[in-house]
């Protein structure tokens, strides 16, 4: 049986406890922004639009770093500190630049992290097992995101702690974290020190397949928007999205080790495929049952690809790890920005079905780009 190293091991029980975390938060910010600190939608807008396009070009700059200088630990350490430290922060806040400014460090924090992190994984586990270690990564990750919300749902429900107080809890997971992240151990594979040719020219297609498929993949945000335009309350949608997460968290790792046996390409091909399903369905789906299916289904979609998109790339990447996994988070996380301004200006123009069935027809792209990629 498939084994995950002591790095990625630790890795995921840190990412469980910084997303526990960071989603007691992340959902009270937007009400603590415009309700207690007098901010506009607008300004909301821009706090988060800042903050995730500067995170996707520390992931490029950072995973550079990380081949030039031949060191991932002190990257990783640095990154989720300053996340650790900047969250309990915001409940300080008492003007919308500071929250601004807090929130721009906390995603900082993530960019200085992310492929570093995604590097130690890839050299401390059997290249063999990268779907299986990648995908368990996120399966915590999306753990985290199930217990948060909950956690904050129920500090909020209660009426004597304020709101602030949320901010301040959300230091005892992170202090947790640190001290996990000084079990970490530098790695390096050996298999680096006997191939020095130029990476795959498989890279570059599987790259443009991903760039493809992320121009029709924007935030999930708009998925929230239809839920409560179909009928589900303020308070439904935390419930939704904890489940949401659950069916992430609990597909990810057999996925993972389902791309290590059959090939990783078939299971990113199959979620992709999900994924044109899904985005076919949410727009003409009325029941709120049928509704739920949906969103568990697109959930699937997330577990299928996640981690093993990750895994497809290392098994291709000859050398500069951090470089490669820099430059996938980059593509990802600038196309998610760009289809996000499209599909919103799309809803408001054509009504919400063109926007997602957009998104459909680019994963079918983005699947005919993936079918010439030879995976190694």
């Amino acid at each position: 049986m498939a084994k995950l190293s002591r790095n990625t091991l630790i890795l995921g029980v840190v990412s469980f406890l910084n997303d526990l975390a960071s989603e007691m938060v992340y959902p009270v910010i937007p009400i603590f922004l415009t309700g207690v600190l007098g901010a506009s939608t607008g300004v909301l807008g821009l706090v988060e639009g800042i903050a995730e396009g500067f995170s996707d070009l520390l992931k490029l700059i950072f995973g550079k770093l990380s081949d030039r200088f031949r060191r991932n630990k002190p990257f990783v350490l640095t990154g989720y500190l300053i996340a650790s430290i900047s969250r309990p922060l915001m409940g300080l806040s008492t003007r919308w630049e500071h929250l601004l400014f807090l929130r721009f460090l906390d995603r900082a924090g993530k960019g200085v992290r992310t492929s570093p992190r995604d590097k130690i994984i890839h050299l401390s586990q059997d290249p063999n097992t990268l779907g299986f270690a990648f995908s368990f990564h996120r399966a915590m990750d999306h753990m985290g995101a199930v217990f948060g919300p909950l956690a904050a749902y129920f500090l909020m429900s209660h009426p004597g702690v304020p709101i602030r107080y949320i901010f301040f809890i959300s230091a005892a997971p992170a202090a947790f974290v640190i001290l996990l992240l000084l079990f970490i151990r530098e790695a390096e594979g050996p298999w680096l020190r006997e191939e020095k040719k130029k990476g795959s020219k498989g890279i570059s297609l599987y790259m443009t397949a991903l760039l493809v498929f992320s121009l029709g993949n924007a935030s999930d945000a708009f998925i929230v928007l239809l839920l409560s335009g179909r009928g589900f309350s303020v308070v439904d949608i935390p419930l939704l999205w904890a489940l949401f997460n659950l069916v992430k968290s609990l597909l990810s790792t057999p996925m993972g080790i389902l791309s290590d046996r059959m090939g990783r390409k078939k299971v990113v091909g199959l979620g992709w495929f999900v994924y044109f399903i899904s985005y076919l369905l949410f727009p003409v789906t009325k029941t709120r049952f049928l509704l739920v299916l949906v969103l568990m289904l697109y959930g699937s979609y997330y577990a299928m690809t996640e981690g093993v998109e990750k895994a497809l790339l290392g098994g291709m990447i000859k050398r500069d790890i951090g470089s490669y996994y820099g430059l996938f988070h980059f593509v990802k996380g600038m196309s998610l920005l760009t289809s996000s301004v499209v599909f919103g200006l799309l809803w408001e123009r054509f009504g919400v079905k063109a926007p997602f069935w957009l998104g459909a027809g680019l994963s079918l792209v983005a699947l005919l780009i993936l079918s010439l990629v030879k995976e190694r």
